[in-house]
């Protein structure tokens, strides 16, 4: 089975709510036993930062190190309109959460974190996914390769809310169709299960396309 959703079919796609199952039986999840500890990123932070609240890591890549399963990574809106540059391959039952004051989510599309991934291709995904990951409050710009991505491991139990998809770089990945998406789920084997967007937009980019299914 493909189901596709394309700026091609809808110049400004909303999806208010997609429950996937891509294939089945679906594996037994086993509940997280522990809140995990809790790293900051922020485009305005300076070298040298401990991935506190108070001095943030300035990249993905730093948090990706530091971090463990069952973790939370708050990015930090930020107060200069930077966009944070990079990616990350996020662990087991991780968060990926854009925030505010207070670490509050970002559920406003105008005000929420704003990242991108200019690194060369054929790389450029900005999320990789694992089972059990939330990810929201963040606008994904300019997508050179999926924004999100699934494939080759169980990334059971997603979640992805709140979250904005724009444009397309002038180099980027493109299926068949000519179309960059923004998230891509490959379920080629094994089975996934508990997939859920929810509130989230995708629009702008001539070759931009919103959620590749393939199983």
């Amino acid at each position: 089975m493909k189901i596709r959703y394309s700026r091609e079919i809808a110049p400004s796609l909303v999806v208010f709510g997609v429950l996937l199952a891509l294939s089945s039986p679906a594996k037994a999840q086993a509940p997280s036993t522990s809140a995990g500890a809790t790293f900051y990123v922020s485009a305005d932070a300076g070298s040298g930062g401990d991935g506190s609240r108070r001095s943030p890591f300035d990249s993905l890549s730093q948090a990706e190190s530091a971090s463990a399963a069952g973790d939370t990574i708050y990015l930090q809106a930020s107060d200069s309109g930077k966009v944070l540059d990079g990616g990350i391959a996020l662990k087991p039952r991780q968060k990926l959460i854009g925030v505010g004051a207070n670490d509050a989510l970002l559920e406003d599309a105008s005000d929420r974190v704003r990242l991108t991934n200019t690194a060369a291709l054929p790389g450029g995904v900005m999320v990789e996914l694992s089972e059990q990951n939330e990810i929201a409050g963040i606008h994904f710009m300019n997508m050179g390769n999926a924004a999100i991505s699934g494939a080759d491991t169980d990334y059971s139990g997603t979640f992805i809310h709140h979250a904005t998809f724009t444009g397309n770089a002038t180099d980027h990945i493109e299926d068949e169709r000519g179309l960059v998406y923004s998230i891509s789920f490959d379920a080629a084997s094994g089975s996934v299960d508990g997939i859920q967007v929810e509130d989230s937009s995708f629009y702008d980019g001539e070759d931009l396309g919103a959620i590749r299914v393939f199983q």
